[in-house]
C-alpha cells in the first residue's frame, strides 16, 4: 500500500516548494521521477521515468476530478424528453375522446355541462347547444361547456 511515512515529507516538501526527499532504502513508490536530458545544443527534453518493478506497466495519473461528463447530460435530457412525450401524448388522447364525445352528441341525449346542469338536448348548432332543463326553460351553452352524457354518470355510480 502507501507509505504514511514517505507521504508526509512529500506533502510537507510540496507545500514549501522544494524538491520531495528520496525514498529510503528499499521502498518501492510505483514509478520513478522523469529524466531530463540535455543536448549538445542546448535543449532540454523530458522524458519518462521506468515503473517501480520491470515489466509492470505504467499507473496513469489521477486526473483532476471534476471534469464534464457529457453522458450524464444525454441521460438528463433523454429523461426530459421522455416526461415531455408522456405528458403532451396523454393529453393529445384526452383531448380526441372529448372531441369524440362532443362530436356524437345529438338531439334528445342527456347531458350534464361542466357546471354540473342535467337538461336534454333540444337544438345543435355549431358551436352552441341549447338544453332543455324543465318543461319550459331553455338554456344555451357552448358546446364545449358539456362535460359528456348524464346517462353514462348514472350507470358509472352504480
Amino acid at each position: 500500500m502507501f507509505d504514511v511515512t514517505f507521504a508526509l515529507p512529500l506533502f510537507l516538501a510540496q507545500e514549501a516548494g522544494t524538491a520531495p526527499p528520496p525514498p529510503a532504502t528499499g521502498q518501492t513508490v510505483g514509478a520513478t521521477p522523469a529524466t531530463t536530458t540535455v543536448a549538445g545544443d542546448g535543449t532540454t527534453t523530458t522524458q519518462p521515468g521506468a515503473t517501480g518493478t520491470p515489466g509492470a506497466p505504467a499507473t496513469p495519473a489521477p486526473s483532476g476530478g471534476g471534469g464534464f461528463d457529457p453522458t450524464f447530460m444525454i441521460m438528463l435530457l433523454v429523461i426530459m424528453g421522455l416526461f415531455i412525450f408522456m405528458s403532451t401524448w396523454s393529453q393529445r388522447k384526452e383531448k380526441k375522446k372529448r372531441q369524440a364525445l362532443l362530436d356524437a352528441v345529438k338531439k334528445g341525449d342527456r347531458v350534464q355541462t361542466i357546471g354540473g346542469m342535467i337538461g336534454t338536448v333540444a337544438e345543435l348548432r355549431d358551436h352552441e347547444v341549447v338544453l332543455k332543463v324543465d318543461d319550459n326553460t331553455r338554456l344555451k351553452f357552448a358546446r364545449s361547456a358539456i362535460q359528456g352524457l348524464a346517462e353514462e354518470r348514472v350507470e358509472d355510480k352504480k
